[in-house]
């Protein structure tokens, strides 16, 4: 990727996962085909100004992207409908990948929120806790990749991805986070430098 030429970033070839939610299209029941989770595609647009990582929505940044919100389920009930609505908002810069998540949630009273270290899967994350995340593969190689997580207490989960079930919690790259919440859920904004990735200068960008 040449970022200081580009207005947009087209993501393929993967999905945007979420809490128990994968990126697709409503009416999938439908015609559901695996690749429509592949080939679905999500554009980025570059911000003139970098947001403030606060877990607030109100940078001028996130006025201009177009809102994400074709989620299904992943767990626990594979391709329903999703119970909560998720909205998701991807804009970048020269330096990093910004992703801004509204967790929906009917009785926020009730959100989950366990306090543990950070990359501590099962008991901060999992079904313990409330969580948002995001998995990039941007190799697009469908092997490699970045697992990058936040939980409702704001304690982060980052791991390296490789195959199918190899995973590397002792990867601790820099990047930011940061959880709000309000009468209709919480929220979290995402940093992601694209230094953590490892992709050489003209290499076009791949799956999120």
């Amino acid at each position: 990727m040449n970022s200081n030429s580009n207005s947009c970033l087209t993501f393929t070839a993967a999905v945007l996962l979420f809490h128990g939610l994968i990126l697709g299209k409503t009416d999938y029941l439908k015609n559901f085909h695996p690749d429509s989770l592949r080939l679905k595609k999500v554009d980025a647009q570059r911000c003139d100004e970098a947001p403030i990582i606060d877990g607030y929505i109100t940078d001028s940044c996130w006025e201009t992207t177009r809102p994400v919100d074709e989620f299904f389920q992943n767990e626990p009930k594979e391709l329903s409908v999703p119970s909560e609505n998720t909205v998701a908002r991807v804009c970048f810069d020269n330096e990093a990948l910004y992703i801004f998540i509204e967790a929906f949630d009917s009785q926020p009273e009730n959100i989950k929120k366990t306090l543990v270290r950070r990359d501590r899967w099962m008991d901060g994350f999992a079904n313990n806790s409330d969580w948002v995340g995001v998995t990039i593969d941007s190799k697009n190689d469908d092997y490699n990749g970045y697992f990058f997580a936040v939980n409702a207490s704001g304690v982060i989960m980052d791991v390296a991805l490789s195959g199918e079930w190899d995973y590397d919690p002792t990867w601790n790259p820099v990047w930011d986070v940061d959880i709000a919440f309000n009468d209709s859920g919480w929220t979290a904004e995402f940093k992601l430098p694209f230094a953590v990735f490892q992709f050489e200068i003209n290499q076009a960008w791949s799956g999120v």
